[in-house]
């Protein structure tokens, strides 16, 4: 837990909630960044855009600052919006502009609930690359994480769902990124009614720390 000095600091969060819409474009499409990023140049068959939308409790007094990122190691990040303004110290800032690989949200709570972070993605869910993973913070209460996977494009493109998706859920905090990837034997977390496979949204009541996992692969018909 955080502490500052005698106090202990726990967020208390209503909400967590991420919605992932991932589509392709035709193969080595290149897309070039700029605006908060010098430009940068990268080819890639697949673009995402991902929110990140969390809700205080009402309940919650901790007024320390909470930071939400997100990192590509084969891609880039380009911010869309923000609902409030970023607290993040400035060479983090300086690193997500001069590389585009990582942003990083940092917030305050201060009387505002709802905090939200767009982001778009170039080449992070290429082939072998299916995946996403979230440490959760483990100083944090989340009375309720959901996850929204869109994969709409894809089935507009022609293409066929070949694994999953899958989502998995680790109480552990596990920094060993390769562990998530030993999913043999595990139970795979059911996700909400749906009537279309390629819009799929799962819900996990009261989530402290640990690691939500998700897996899926996606391959064009002949």
């Amino acid at each position: 837990m955080l502490r500052h000095g005698t106090t202990i600091h726990v967020f208390e969060i209503e909400l967590f909630e991420v919605n992932l819409a991932v589509s392709p474009v035709a193969p080595e499409t290149t897309f070039t960044l700029s605006g908060d990023v010098k430009p940068i140049t990268i080819k890639t068959d697949n673009v995402a855009i991902r929110t990140t939308k969390i809700v205080l409790s009402e309940q919650n007094r901790c007024t320390i600052p909470y930071e939400q990122f997100y990192r590509s190691e084969q891609g880039l990040v380009e911010l869309l919006s923000l609902t409030q303004p970023n607290d993040a110290l400035d060479e983090v800032k300086s690193e997500y502009h001069d590389t585009g690989k990582k942003f990083s949200y940092v917030f305050t709570p201060n009387g505002e609930k709802t905090f939200s972070m767009k982001l778009r993605i170039y080449n992070g869910f290429g082939e072998g690359q299916r995946t996403w993973h979230n440490h959760m913070n483990a100083n944090a209460r989340y009375k309720l994480f959901r996850f929204i996977l869109n994969l709409q494009g894809y089935r507009d493109a022609g293409y066929q769902m070949s694994q999953g998706p899958d989502m998995f859920y680790h109480p552990q905090n596990i920094m060993d990124h390769t562990l998530c990837t030993n999913r043999v034997g595990e139970t795979p977390l059911p996700y909400l009614p749906t009537t279309e496979p390629w819009l799929r949204t799962w819900e996990i009541p009261n989530v402290r720390g640990g690691v939500v996992d998700l897996v899926w692969d996606v391959k064009k018909l002949a």
